[in-house]
């Protein structure tokens, strides 16, 4: 470490290695990849088509 904070600081660090503390971010992070993929494969805009007037 750069900076020696104490041993409070250390214990925190170890709080957020846990993998209980990562469920619900990975979890939200997957509903929203499901929300995008969905919302990109329901596009049926063909594009831009010029008119021939």
């Amino acid at each position: 470490m750069m900076l020696n904070l104490g041993g409070s600081e250390i214990e925190q660090e170890r709080q957020w290695l846990k993998p209980q503390v990562w469920i619900g971010p990975a979890v939200l992070s997957a509903i929203m990849l499901a929300v995008i993929v969905y919302a990109i494969l329901g596009v049926n805009d063909p594009g831009h088509r010029r008119h021939a007037d």
